[in-house]
């Protein structure tokens, strides 16, 4: 029967002083790297400064030791020894005594955890706490050696579990079986049942047991480190280590990695520098030596995978593992190193590759990820806390979050699905498609994650941006963005938007307040934006300015976020300069403004896109203020057919009375004002009419006339892209007389007016043309009373007018988009006054006869000056607007001259100007009269 080995090949001692000697200046200096780091190589070996630089030293990890013992009275152990038991003598290992049966365990335990204390040399992880456990070395069973210390040891709760130890004697007869490939099938597990189920049962409590090869330089492990080979079910929480020298070559005495390379890797094992029990080292250094074995390379491990523990409590034994095996130095052959060189600077980062499908469970605990991880295998995160993955991570098999969260901080190269629990975060990119049921929330405090390739947001996610400022760079004065680039990159959007202003974790102030008109770009496609979010979160009352809100603004490849009014209906309470109109139209769109979330159509799209200053004018363009504005062109037209009849009689009438003879004449004028009374916005419009007409005198009582014209009109309120335009269709019929020095005349009309308008609001990228077509009906009488005088060579004709006009309202119903109107423009009616004075007078020049004229007026006007209409949006209710205002007072100039050719014929031209503060009109007319 074989007996149990601590793995140790000869004990030398060096004086301290010369140790120190041998090793100074053969390593680079840092912080880390004392005197007493040095005087044992193989933490400078392992890259242990690395680890330690990063915080890690073995804190709050208990760390088993199955050895001979430990000396507790050591200084290097002081208060760093947790009660364990002597198996051999049958008792506790408390208080301070030599319990070392050996030295070995002195040795093993020392290079494990010894105190950083200044003095000799300090342990890979000084400041775990150690368990130790002494085999029974009494036993004749052989199967009882360590079963029961395995089981304590599992029962006190260590993580890890260091066996120098084996189960032959083949360095001293070499005789099979000496290592676990000369065993035949079932022979271990029938003659070692005890010593399997201990190890199970480790399993069970997930232990990282930590094995030594063996030195018998071997082609594969002992059996205790090669027991995976028989045992699978082992595989996950198994370790075995082979011994390297200073120059990384594998020891001689060393046993390989042989079928165990799948779970091995070396350390160094020669000349390593450690604890003795006191006394029992060289005489200058009596408590202190060298020694030689895979019994030393193992503990380094140990010591390693404590400081990994602390990096990562969360850890399985399994995560332990493959993080020591996957990070690893590569040394060449496999069947020689396995996965190489221990490496503890790289271990303490996590993983290095996922030769499998990984499942961490974080439980409650943060972490990150550091290395840049490979491998054919996937990554599921799970449970509560952090997982931050900082590296260059190409893997294979994808990324699955299923609780807590994951941060991409690096860069991921395969598929990312977030279910319905899990949360990504992060400031890297994502090199492949993602997949979202959970949260999304990019970012660690504000920040942009990048994908390249196609975003899905399921129905179940919510979207978490954070914004603390207009900056789109990370941390203070940013928010959170999710950018895609590459021909994939289109953004599939469902869920929650769930914008974040206070209680934003990492680097943010969660004092900002956003003001209106802000808009932060949350999101930005390479490619283009599909569908929309299904609901909203809005912000609470004081992380916005007073009066305002969050919507989302949808564009063809963004989404972002726009500060808008909380109603439109009232821009004045944020200093705005409002009208009517545009408080008419704002309390309209608030009764039709969708919840934020869904999109919305283009008109309330354009609204969020546009900036405060504009906000009013965008308001405006909506209005159809142009429908009511329209009346001034029925007036003025109104205006100028009566002028023009009243021209014509002024014509007929001769210094001495009224001509009776039979008259053909005809009017043409064209003209052109602008108004922009009654708080509206300025309307601009054109004119041009014709008129013709035939009268005659009746006997003494006067003269009867007809007549009939075609006019256009057209009209615009610039700021708003609005115009409209007419086409006027007159018939009039006129009368005139005369009665001593006094003349009177009377007339009346009618006109068809065909309208059409055209509206283009254009705003917040926002445009819509808009297009109307109605008609409308204006009745009109007038008359005028004056007195003829003549005064040497002139002709005064003091006189007043009247007018009465009547403009009978139409519906109305534009096509063309989300803002058309439909409606009625208001009917009116208009009372028109003009007191003033005619002059004229006739002069020759060479043989040719003219007539000079002119007339100075006031112009009043009564009733409805100011257009309206009653307008909706679709779905809305009705909302009035009014038009420009005509003055109710103006001044009234008009100059005209005629060529009178022979007694018979005669053609004029003349300027009329009507002027006043908030509106003015002036018109070219030209005349032609024949008599016959």
């Amino acid at each position: 029967m074989k007996t149990y080995a601590f793995w140790r090949t000869a004990v030398s001692v060096l004086p301290f002083s010369l140790l120190g000697f041998i090793t100074n200046g053969a390593f680079a200096q840092s912080a880390w790297e004392t005197q007493e780091y040095k005087n044992g190589w193989q933490l400078d070996a392992v890259n242990a400064a690395d680890a330690y630089a990063l915080g890690y030293t073995g804190r709050g990890v208990n760390v088993g030791v199955l050895d001979s013992g430990l000396d507790t009275r050591h200084k290097e152990f002081d208060g760093r020894v947790l009660d364990g038991y002597d198996f051999t003598n049958n008792q506790k290992i408390t208080g301070k005594a030599n319990f070392d049966t050996d030295t070995h365990g002195t040795h093993v335990t020392g290079i494990i955890a010894a105190d950083r204390d200044g003095v000799g040399m300090h342990g890979v992880a000084f400041d775990a706490k150690i368990t130790p456990a002494i085999v029974d070395q009494n036993t004749r069973n052989q199967d009882a050696v360590y079963a029961g210390s395995w089981r304590f040891l599992a029962d006190q709760g260590v993580s890890i579990i260091n066996n120098s130890l084996g189960i032959n004697d083949c360095a001293a007869v070499n005789t099979p079986p000496c290592n676990v490939t000369d065993y035949k099938p079932g022979e271990l597990e029938s003659n070692y049942a005890d010593t399997i189920a201990a190890m199970k049962y480790t399993a069970e409590k997930d232990i990282l047991m930590v094995f030594a090869t063996g030195n018998e330089g071997q082609p594969s492990p002992d059996a205790l480190g090669g027991m995976p080979y028989w045992i699978p079910e082992l595989r996950d929480n198994w370790l075995v280590v082979g011994a390297v020298n200073s120059d990384g070559e594998l020891a001689d005495f060393s046993n390989r990695c042989g079928v165990a390379a799948e779970w091995c890797l070396v350390a160094p094992g020669v000349d390593v520098y450690s604890t003795m029990p006191l006394g029992t080292g060289w005489e200058l250094d009596p408590d202190y030596a060298l020694e030689d074995g895979t019994s030393m390379a193992t503990p380094v491990v140990s010591g390693i995978a404590a400081l990994v523990k602390e990096a990562f409590p969360f850890f399985s034994a399994k995560d332990l593992q493959q993080t020591l095996l996957t990070t690893a130095t590569y040394m060449g052959d496999p069947e020689l190193f396995g996965w190489g060189m221990v490496n503890a600077g790289k271990a303490v980062k996590g993983y290095g590759r996922f030769v499998s499908d990984v499942i961490i469970d974080t439980k409650g605990y943060d972490g990150t990820f550091a290395n840049d991880i490979d491998g054919a295998g996937s990554l599921t995160k799970t449970g509560d806390g952090i997982l931050a993955l900082t590296g260059k991570n190409t893997y294979l098999g994808g990324t699955l979050i299923h609780g807590g969260i994951l941060s991409v901080n690096g860069t991921l190269s395969s598929l990312v699905v977030v279910g319905i629990d899990g949360t990504l975060r992060g400031t890297g990119t994502i090199d492949a498609p993602l997949s979202v049921a959970g949260l999304l929330a990019p970012g660690d405090s504000p920040g942009t994650l990048t994908v390249d390739g196609p975003v899905a947001l399921q129905e179940t996610a919510v979207s978490r941006f954070d914004i603390d400022g207009t900056g789109t760079g990370t941390g203070v004065g940013n928010y959170s963005r999710l950018v895609t680039t590459g021909e994939a990159g289109v953004i599939g959007l469902a869920g929650r938007l769930d914008p974040v202003l206070r209680g934003i974790s990492g680097d943010a102030t969660n004092t900002y307040v956003a003001s209106l008109g802000t808009r932060f770009n949350i999101i930005h496609s390479s490619v283009g934006i599909i569908g929309s979010f299904d609901a909203f979160t809005q912000p609470g009352t004081d992380e916005l300015v007073k009066g305002t809100r969050l919507d989302i603004l949808y564009q063809t490849t963004d989404v972002s976020l726009a500060v808008t009014p909380q109603v439109y209906g009232d821009l004045a309470s944020h200093g705005l300069s409002t009208t009517r109109n545009v408080d008419a139209v704002g309390k309209a769109l608030d009764e039709i403004r969708p919840d934020p979330g869904p999109r919305t159509n283009a008109l309330f799209t354009g609204l969020y896109g546009t900036d405060a200053d504009r906000l009013a004018n965008a308001l405006g363009q909506l209005s159809g203020e142009a429908y009511a504005s329209a009346n001034t062109l029925h007036v003025t037209h109104a205006n100028a057919t009566q002028d023009a009849i009243a021209q014509r009689i002024r014509a007929a009438f001769a210094a001495d009375g009224l001509d009776d003879r039979a008259t053909f004449w005809s009017s043409a004028n064209g003209g052109w004002g602008a108004a922009d009374g009654g708080g509206a916005e300025t309307f601009d419009w054109g004119m041009a009419n014709m008129l013709y007409g035939l009268d005659a005198g009746i006997g003494d009582i006067g003269r009867f006339g007809l007549a009939a014209g075609l006019g256009h009109s057209n009209g615009d309120v610039g700021s708003q892209n609005a115009s409209v335009k007419a086409t006027h269709y007159d018939i009039v019929t006129y009368g005139s007389t005369a009665f001593g020095s006094f003349d009177a005349s009377i007339g009346a009309s009618y006109t068809w007016s065909d309208m059409t308008t055209r509206r283009t609001p254009a705003f917040g990228g926002f445009t819509e043309t808009l297009t109307a077509s109605y008609d409308t009906r204006t009745a009109q009488v007038f008359g005028e009373i004056g007195y003829r005088a003549t005064v040497g060579e002139f002709y005064l004709n003091p006189f007043v007018s009247g007018a009465y006009l009547s403009v009978k309202g139409s519906s109305f119903k534009e096509s063309g988009g989300s803002a058309a109107l439909s409606g009625a423009v208001s009917s009116s009616d208009i009372g028109v006054t003009l007191i003033g004075t005619r002059i004229s007078t006739d002069f020759e020049v060479d043989a040719a006869t003219f007539s000079a004229s002119a007339l100075l007026g006031w112009q009043h006007l009564y009733g409805d000056v100011q257009g309206t209409a009653d307008v909706r949006f679709p779905g809305g209710t009705p909302f009035k607007v009014v038009g420009a205002a005509l003055a109710r007072d103006a001044a009234r100039l008009d100059l005209n001259v005629d060529y009178i050719l022979d007694p018979k014929t005669k053609v004029g031209l003349g300027y009329r100007g009507v002027f006043a503060d908030t509106s003015h009109f002036s018109s070219i007319k030209g005349y032609l009269s024949v008599a016959f």
